[in-house]
């Protein structure tokens, strides 16, 4: 086990309860950028940028605090 996550105490989550907790943040961070680009054209390549940074915070906020 990484020496970080021992320090920190973290309850390791089964690999289901992980795949929920990464499918939910994909998932919110999609529909929040389809209601940012309401009516713009789409970019996609901006749009993945944006989808990245949103589920690692999703994933930072929910997971590790």
């Amino acid at each position: 086990m990484d020496t970080n996550l021992e320090q920190r105490n973290i309850k390791m989550l089964s690999e289901d309860e992980q795949l929920k907790k990464i499918d939910k943040a994909t998932d919110e961070a999609l529909h929040e950028i389809e209601r940012e680009r309401k009516g713009k054209q789409r970019d996609y390549i901006a749009e993945w940028f944006k989808w990245v940074a949103k589920v690692s915070k999703y994933l930072k906020k929910h997971i590790l605090h």
